[in-house]
């Protein structure tokens, strides 16, 4: 079964150190995957505060991160009710945008890792 990571928001853990760990493991996972394309996941899913990881303006490293991993075939869907609340829909520079149905479709067909 093909693997979904659930981003949940920008941060693993609490304040300052939280971001630096939710970035960090984001361009692990794409060093991870450019050493091994057998641990691509099927897709990352961010919701919450997470979808600001999908503009290039919030954290470079990360965006190029994510970059490099849609272009390995990672689904990158970021939440369009999400986008929508912080208005930077128009903003998103990376993966696309769904719904709801889609990213529940998504989880429920995967192994989903939550971080």
């Amino acid at each position: 079964m093909q693997k979904v990571i659930l981003m949940k928001g920008d941060k693993i853990g609490e304040g300052e150190l939280g971001k630096m760990v939710g970035a960090g493991f984001i361009q692990a996972i794409c060093m991870q995957c450019e050493k091994n394309q057998k641990l691509l996941p099927k897709a990352i899913v961010f919701l919450n505060n997470s979808v600001l990881f999908g503009l290039e303006e919030t954290n470079k490293e990360v965006f190029a991160a994510l970059k490099k991993l849609e272009s390995m075939g990672v689904e990158l869907e970021f939440c369009e009710t999400c986008l929508n609340y912080f208005n930077i829909k128009d903003k998103l520079a990376v993966g696309r945008i769904n719904h709801a149905m889609y990213i529940s479709e998504l989880l429920l067909s995967a192994e989903v890792l939550s971080l």
